[in-house]
C-alpha cells in the first residue's frame, strides 16, 4: 500500500521532480512491503498531494467478480474489457490507516465490498477529481519572431543590394 505511494513521489528521470495533485490508493489489505504508510503519507503532505484511499475487500471468503461489471467504467483505465477478476479469497483492510492517511492529506476515505460498491466509489471520486483547461496566448511569440526575420531580412537586403 505504502509503496505505491512512494513510487509516485519519486523524481522522474530527466531529473525534475513529478508531483500530482492527487494520488487514488486502491487496497485490498494491510502494508506489507515498503515503507511505513503513515511515513508516506506525511512525504505526500510535504508536497501537497492529497490521497484518497479505497480500502476494497471483505473479512469473508467470497467470490468478487471484478471483471464485466468495471469493464464498462468511464472512470477506470481502458484495458478491462478481457479482464475477468474475482476469486474466492478473504481480506481485510486496514482501515483505520487509511482513514488516517486520507485525513492527514486532506483526502477522503472509501470502503468498498463488492465491485458495486467500487464503481460507487469512483462516481463520487469524479466529483472531487477534476481536469481544468487552461488556454495560453501563444500568437505573440509567433509575431516576434516574424517582425524578427522580416527586419533581419531587410538589413540583409540593404547590406547586399545597397540603394547609393
Amino acid at each position: 500500500m505504502a509503496s505505491s505511494s512512494k513510487h509516485a513521489l519519486q523524481p522522474t528521470l530527466s531529473g525534475k521532480e513529478y508531483v500530482p495533485h492527487i494520488i487514488v490508493l486502491l487496497t485490498d489489505g494491510a502494508s506489507n512491503t515498503g515503507p511505513p504508510p503513515l511515513i508516506a503519507a506525511q512525504q505526500a503532505v510535504e508536497r501537497g498531494v492529497r490521497i484518497y484511499t479505497i480500502g476494497f475487500g471483505t473479512t469473508k471468503n467470497s467470490v468478487m467478480d471484478c471483471g464485466t461489471s468495471l469493464a464498462d467504467n468511464t472512470y477506470l483505465s481502458p484495458g478491462l474489457e478481457s479482464y475477468s477478476g474475482g476469486g474466492s479469497f478473504g481480506t481485510e483492510p486496514d482501515e483505520a490507516t487509511l482513514k488516517q492517511i486520507a485525513e492527514m492529506t486532506g483526502g477522503k476515505f472509501y470502503s468498498a465490498t463488492s465491485a458495486h460498491e467500487l464503481q460507487m466509489v469512483f462516481q463520487d471520486l469524479h466529483n472531487y477529481i477534476a481536469l481544468t483547461n487552461q488556454t495560453r496566448e501563444v500568437s505573440v511569440f509567433f509575431v516576434a519572431l516574424g517582425t524578427m526575420l522580416a527586419i533581419t531580412s531587410l538589413i540583409l537586403s540593404f547590406l547586399w543590394h545597397p540603394l547609393l
